[in-house]
């Protein structure tokens, strides 16, 4: 009443390997079932079978260790494409479950990212730069205008001393009223015949009012 034999059964490692769309593998990407037994390697990529005992991994970044990350590198390449590989341990069938995308559309996310990222901070910075531009030419016409009214004024005050002429340079003083009548003048300039008809000097009479320098302007009627 007991069995006193030995059932072999031989599958076809293909079967697999052979559905795995589920998994999204992208165009040129691999699916693998490694032995954790004796090695043996059943990797499918596209329509193209692959069964080997020479395809080995290391973890990347744990000392070659399998188990502390998620990623594997292929420690010798089986094709020429580049892949990102990650792995699921199946410990109680004694196999390693590998899949991986190549690399170039792995990083297409990362390369559409960094190509906005380059046009946003070129963008921002050629708006900067035209804005700079701006600012210094501005600054340029606040410097030539500066300038300008510097020399108007030195040729003013030239031509006023030279001037045989009494010359006043007279701000008006007006009343906090509806109409704001002008009530008085403030001296903001004059040459030095000028202080002299007033009987002061150039800089005791700037900045004082006509009632101080000539009362009689108001009592005559002038203002």
């Amino acid at each position: 009443g007991q069995f006193a034999g030995v059932i072999v059964m031989m599958i076809d490692p293909a079967t697999f390997v052979e559905d795995y769309d589920r998994l999204n593998v992208d165009p040129g990407g691999s699916v693998m079932l490694i032995s954790r037994e004796h090695g043996t390697a059943t990797a499918r990529v596209d329509e193209q079978l692959i069964i080997s005992d020479a395809i080995d991994f290391t973890a990347a970044q744990s000392g070659g260790r399998i188990g502390t990350l998620d990623e594997l590198l292929l420690a010798r390449p089986f094709d020429a494409v580049e892949r990102i590989y990650g792995y699921a341990e199946m410990p109680r069938y004694l196999l390693l479950a590998v899949a991986g995308n190549p690399l170039k559309s792995e990083m297409a996310g990362f390369e559409q990212r960094r190509q906005r990222y380059l046009i946003a901070v070129g963008s921002a910075s050629l708006i900067v730069l035209l804005f700079a531009g701006l600012l210094l030419q501005q600054a340029r016409r606040l410097r030539r205008s500066a300038l300008q009214v510097s020399e108007a004024q030195e040729m003013l005050h030239a031509a006023a001393d030279a001037s045989m002429d009494a010359v006043y340079l007279l701000r008006a003083c007006r009343l906090r009223s509806a109409d704001q009548a002008i009530a008085d003048f403030t001296m903001v300039g004059l040459n030095q015949r000028g202080a002299a008809l007033l009987g002061t000097t150039v800089a005791q009479a700037r900045g004082k009012r006509l009632f101080e320098l000539l009362p009689a302007l108001h009592s005559r009627g002038f203002i």
